[in-house]
């Protein structure tokens, strides 16, 4: 699917993972679960991106594809796509 549009609630952030990619370049990249009414998906975030988000963000993600990745369905940003964060919902972290 492509061209989809995504309004949902940061459910996990994993740790980033350091990876090479398969052109070589060295980049980090983290999953992150999202939630809503329908269900939960997996968002691929790399880099920068994944310091823009915490648990409890609402996230308007635009012009996203949906693609199969180990067997699961995985929500990529394109290129041209956008994401839209609302940290006015963001839990609160303890120490």
């Amino acid at each position: 699917m492509r061209d989809v549009t995504v309004n949902a609630r940061v459910i996990e952030v994993p740790k980033k993972k350091l990876i090479i990619t398969k052109y070589g370049w060295i980049a980090n990249v983290s999953n992150v679960l999202l939630a809503d009414e329908t269900g939960t998906i997996r968002l691929s975030l790399w880099n920068g991106q994944i310091d823009d988000v915490s648990m409890g963000d609402t996230v308007n993600i635009e012009k996203a594809s949906v693609a199969r990745s180990f067997g699961a369905l995985q929500l990529r940003i394109s290129r041209n796509g956008t994401m839209n964060v609302d940290t006015s919902t963001r839990e609160s972290k303890t120490t």
